[in-house]
């Protein structure tokens, strides 16, 4: 919800409060925002962070990053 209205601060903040990032659904709304908001190099950032932390992508991680 956060994301969607633009409000990043808001959303990352949440994002690292949460348990369920082992799960690659929050990475993906994270990297979506990203590229909706046209910041594609933190899309890919955060796409490469979310491999480094172990995270296996599902088949919504790879469009979301190179929408």
């Amino acid at each position: 919800m956060y994301v969607l209205c633009g409000s990043f601060v808001d959303a990352k903040t949440l994002f690292y409060k949460l348990e369920l990032r082992s799960s690659a659904w929050p990475w993906n709304w994270m990297i979506r925002a990203f590229t909706m908001m046209g910041w594609f190099d933190f899309a890919l950032l955060f796409y490469f962070k979310m491999l480094g932390c172990g995270i296996s992508p599902d088949k919504y991680t790879f469009p979301c990053v190179i929408k």
